[in-house]
């Protein structure tokens, strides 16, 4: 299993950092915004940031690697996009 490093700067196991960004907000707005092509927001700051880039990132990979789109039941990403979450940390398309 690969890690990555959290937002903390700690190493994290990628199942772990998937869960937390499955239920942020600002992961979810990133991909949003990606996914309905708006131009990058400025006004995430500091440990708002990373979670709305990797939201973005992991949106350009669904894109790219032509995955179906992803989807959330009361904030929360469904577990078959968590799988696909997963799998972009991995390939550190999503870091």
């Amino acid at each position: 299993m690969a890690e990555v490093y959290n937002h903390e700067k700690i190493l994290a196991s990628t199942s772990y950092i998937a869960e937390r960004l499955r239920k942020n907000s600002d992961f979810h707005s990133g991909y949003q915004d990606a996914s309905k092509s708006i131009p990058l927001n400025y006004d995430y700051h500091d440990e708002r940031r990373l979670p709305y880039i990797r939201g973005r990132a992991f949106a350009i990979y669904c894109l790219a690697m032509k995955l179906p789109k992803a989807s959330w039941r009361s904030g929360i990403l469904s577990k078959a996009a968590t799988q696909r979450l997963i799998t972009a940390i991995q390939t550190k398309a999503v870091i």
